[in-house]
C-alpha cells in the first residue's frame, strides 16, 4: 500500500440511504455501488470472500458478485452534503477505576463500552440544510408551502441516520478509498446569523445500534496494474 498524507481536498461528508433488501437468485449480478451484507450462505456464496452480515463492500458492476439464492444485501447510496465545512469523529471508551488502598504501584483500570461521536460545522444552504431529513428536521417539524398554496409537512424525526465521512474519496492503485460509516442519532444542532458573516450551523451525532450495519472503517483497494513496454528493432536489408 502506498503512503499518502491526506488533506481536506481528499475528504467529503455524506448522508446515506439504505434501500430494501435485494434477494439473490444465483443469476443476477450486483450493479456498481456500495452494499451492506444482510444474509449469507456458509457454502456457495456469491458475495465477497470474508464478508459477514452488517459490513460494507463495493461491487464494480462487472459481474464480480452474484448473490446466491438465500443471500441478500442492501444497496447503500451516498449523497454528498455540500453545506458541510468540517466533520470529525471522536472515539472514547468508559474507564473504571478499581484502585484500592492495597494497590502498590499502578492504578487498576478497567475498560467498558465504546462511544463514537461525529460532529461538524457548515454554511446554512437553502435546498440542502433545510431539506427534508436534514439536521434541522431532526428537531423541528418542517412546513413547506408551494407556489400553488399547497402545504407539505415533514415531522421531526428520531430515526437513525447513516453518516459517511470519507477520508479519501477517490481510490487509486495502491491508495485505498477510505471512509468511516456510522449509524447515528443526531443529538444537537444549532444555527444562526451574525453581522458580516455567513450564516452557519453546527451539529453532532452519536453512534447508535442498528440492525443493518455496524460502525466501521471501510477501505477499498484497487489492483495495481503493471505496464509492459515492448521495443521493436527493425534491421535494414
Amino acid at each position: 500500500m502506498t503512503t499518502k498524507q491526506l488533506s481536506y481536498i481528499n475528504g467529503s461528508f455524506n448522508r446515506a440511504t439504505i434501500g430494501t433488501a435485494i434477494a439473490g437468485d444465483d443469476s443476477t449480478p450486483l450493479a456498481a455501488g456500495h452494499y451492506i451484507a444482510k444474509t449469507l450462505l456458509d457454502t456457495g456464496s456469491g458475495l465477497p470472500s470474508g464478508i459477514t452480515a452488517k459490513y460494507a463492500f463495493y461491487a464494480d458492476g462487472t459481474d464480480t458478485f452474484t448473490p446466491a439464492t438465500g443471500e441478500s444485501v442492501y444497496l447503500f447510496t451516498l449523497t454528498k452534503q455540500c453545506d458541510i465545512q468540517s466533520a470529525q469523529g471522536t472515539f472514547t471508551k468508559e474507564e473504571f477505576d478499581g484502585t484500592t488502598l492495597c494497590t502498590s504501584s499502578l492504578k487498576t483500570i478497567g475498560i467498558g463500552l465504546s462511544e463514537f461521536e461525529i460532529s461538524g460545522d457548515g454554511v446554512t444552504t437553502l435546498g440542502v440544510t433545510d431539506s427534508e431529513g436534514g439536521f434541522l428536521n431532526y428537531f423541528l417539524d418542517q412546513v413547506v408551502q408551494s407556489s400553488d398554496g399547497s402545504v407539505a409537512i415533514s415531522l421531526k424525526s428520531d430515526e437513525v441516520v447513516y453518516l459517511v465521512l470519507e477520508l479519501n474519496d477517490a481510490a487509486s492503485a495502491g491508495v485505498p478509498y477510505t471512509s468511516m460509516i456510522v449509524p447515528a442519532f443526531v443529538t444537537s444542532t444549532n444555527a444562526g446569523a451574525s453581522v458580516g458573516e455567513l450564516q452557519t450551523f453546527s451539529w453532532s451525532a452519536k453512534a447508535a445500534p442498528s440492525d443493518i450495519l455496524e460502525p466501521q472503517l471501510f477501505q477499498r483497494e484497487l489492483a495495481t496494474t503493471t505496464t509492459t513496454t515492448t521495443t521493436t528493432t527493425t534491421t535494414g536489408a
